[in-house]
């Protein structure tokens, strides 16, 4: 749940980042990973169209959809970093209700599970709709 956060925040910020600067790693191989004009994603380019190593550049451009480019020397695929924050952001929320309706179910003698009224039942006993320990 904290990790969703976290991923959260640092796209969120990287997003905000972006408005500015990109950041590109080339490797000699002509792998390529980075995130740039609001893209997060790698390809393949040969021969590498930058030096190796880490490249900066200032954003010209903010891009909102899906990124895929491939040629007979090169291939690159990105996803925009506005998918990554809703899929971050709606795993986590999903998470954090699942736990609230958990512990709620707990507090109220219900079965943490399922939600069936284990009032009159042994602490220790397991449920009897669904098998559940809790």
């Amino acid at each position: 749940m904290w990790c969703g956060v976290a991923a959260t925040f640092i796209v969120i910020i990287l997003w905000i980042v972006q408005a500015w600067y990109g950041v590109i790693w080339v490797h000699s191989s002509g792998f390529v990973v980075g995130s740039t004009d609001g893209l997060v994603g790698g390809g393949m380019v040969s021969p590498p169209s930058l030096q190796a190593g880490w490249n900066f550049e200032q954003n010209r451009t903010f891009s909102w959809w899906i990124y895929i480019e491939y040629g007979s020397s090169f291939r690159v695929v990105a996803v925009p970093l506005w998918m990554l924050l809703f899929l971050s952001a709606g795993v986590t929320g999903i998470a954090w209700w699942r736990r609230r309706v958990f512990q709620r179910n707990i507090s109220q003698g219900l079965c943490g599970a399922c939600g069936y009224d284990r009032r009159g039942l042994d602490t220790s006993a397991v449920c009897p709709e669904c098998g559940a320990t809790t």
